[in-house]
Formats: C-alpha cells, structure tokens, sequence
C-alpha cells in the first residue's frame, strides 16, 4: 500500500514537472516571438526621409503651443534618406542606468511639442526588468526582422561603428535594442533603443508599448542624448 502510495507521488511530481517545463517553454517561444514584434513596429516607426524645411514665415507664433499635424503631406523636397544599421547583439542595461529617470514621457507622436504626460508604475517596472531579463538569445532574430519589416535589412556585430566606415556606407545611425521586456499577458511592452548617430553623438530612447486589436502600438518615448 505505502508502495503505491509513493509511486502516485512519484508520477504526480513528474507531470507537474513536466507541464512546468512545457509552459516556461511556451512562454519563452511567445517572449521570442513577440520581441521580434515590438522592435520591428519601433524599426517601421523611424524616420525614413528627412524633408527640407518650409520657408520661414512673417507671423510670430509660440513654438510651444505649435499643433502638430501628422497627416499633413510635406510640400517640400527630401534633403536626406536615412539607411541604418542594426546591431545583431542585444545590449544590456544596468538597472543604476535608470536610477535617476523620472516618469514623465512623451505621448507618441504628440498634439504639441514638449507635451509631457506621467507613464503608468507599470511601465516603469517593465523598464527595470530589462535589467534581469535572463538572456534566452544573444542575438536578434535577422530573419524574423526582415520579414516583419519586409525589408532587407543591415545587420553587424558592433554597437558602434567608425565615422570612416558610416560614412563610407552611407549609414546615418547605427541602431542597438535592447531585451524587451513584457507583462505577464503579453499586452504591454518597455525596450530601449540606442542610436549612434554619424556625427559622433546619439541617444537612448525608451519605447512604451501596448498591444491594441493584436498590433503592438507605441503610447510613450522618453529620449536621452549623449555626445
């Protein structure tokens, strides 16, 4: 009877065991897939083509209380074409990197300029969970990215690359992600671009993400400049 008794316990443990290791495998197949979307819709979001500026106008006007049309076509000629590189590695952050951030962000793509709103907590413990994120892949997924692009995109192996070579290239920016970071039902999202400009000076943005109608879609950016 006691034999019986441990050998139910036995198999009872193993298929916990086993439906485990089944679900954190799933999860992590999700977590893959879905940061593959997160940092091809925050890829698609960046400026292709720079417009040359409208000719400046008599009227006096406040900057700050400019409103910005998003659907208005430009009636001006294009001064660049922007071509970025990407950075097949993952970057990793330290969570000191955010000690200091406050949680006033930008709506995307804002009525106005320096419109600031406060982000939920939720996010900003999603962007300090990037910081433990154990690393399932190094590596950015390139397949994957160019098919969600559906571009063909230019990968390399550093976080930043000589002038002499961007130059050369015709590269404007080199681009690294970090991890994305997601809660618990995959709806909302925290990653961290970095962008290493051609003049030597970039930036880290910080994407806020939430999934709407199966799409993922940027509610928030808080942008930090560094030379």
């Amino acid at each position: 009877m006691k034999y019986k008794f441990n050998m139910r316990l036995i198999l009872s443990l193993v298929t916990i065991i086993l439906i485990s290791c089944s679900s954190e495998k799933q999860f992590i197949k999700q977590q893959v897939k879905e940061e593959m979307l997160v940092i091809g819709t925050v890829y698609k979001s960046l400026p292709k083509v720079l417009y040359a500026p409208p000719k400046p106008s008599e009227e006096t006007f406040d900057i700050r209380e400019t409103v910005l049309n998003y659907d208005k076509k430009p009636n001006s000629s294009i001064a660049k074409i922007f071509k970025y590189s990407i950075n097949e590695n993952f970057l990793k952050y330290e969570e000191k990197n955010f000690k200091r951030i406050n949680n006033k962000y930008s709506p995307y793509r804002p009525k106005t300029l320096f419109e600031k709103v406060e982000i939920e907590e939720i996010y900003e413990e999603l962007l300090i969970a990037i910081t433990k994120l154990s690393s399932n892949s190094n590596q950015i997924d390139k397949l994957k990215l160019n098919a969600i692009t559906n571009e063909e995109l230019l990968f390399s192996k550093e976080s930043k690359l000589d002038l002499e070579t961007m130059e050369a290239l015709g590269i404007s920016a080199k681009l690294s992600f970090s991890r994305v970071s997601f809660n618990d039902d995959f709806t909302k999202s925290v990653v961290i671009l970095d962008k290493f400009y051609e003049r030597a000076n970039g930036s880290n943005v910080i994407y806020v993400l939430e999934k709407i109608d199966n799409s993922w879609q940027i509610k928030y950016t808080k942008t930090m400049t560094y030379s």
